[in-house]
């Protein structure tokens, strides 16, 4: 395949890096927020795990393509490097929104 459409404008939200991806307490991100602080990211550092995202993003190819009517979803298996130098296997998941042209990730979680 091929890296996704406007890449160069992905973004990661605040609200999904924060109140999500690094929430303890959130009901369903506070499993990926455990994982993340087990290998070095925390709300602390909540900008370094936004670069390794973006990176991901730019680095590797689309792995799955879906539309529905939000918009268009893409799925992305990259190497998160973690605080010691680790590469471990990671799926994100974009999506370019009805309306827009940029993607945003929705999710981020260890293969």
């Amino acid at each position: 395949m091929a890296l996704i459409p406007n890449v160069e404008n992905a973004r990661v939200e605040d609200s999904k890096l924060h109140g999500y991806l690094l929430s303890l307490s959130h009901p369903e991100g506070g499993a990926k927020a455990r994982f993340y602080e087990s290998i070095g990211f925390t709300i602390d550092n909540a900008e370094e795990l936004r670069i390794e995202l973006l990176r991901i993003a730019r680095a590797f190819d689309v792995v799955e393509i879906s539309t529905d009517e939000f918009g268009v979803k893409y799925v992305v298996e990259g190497i998160l490097i973690d605080k010691q130098g680790r590469g471990i296997p990671l799926l994100t998941v974009w999506v370019i929104d009805t309306g827009t042209d940029f993607p945003r990730l929705v999710t981020a979680y260890p293969l």
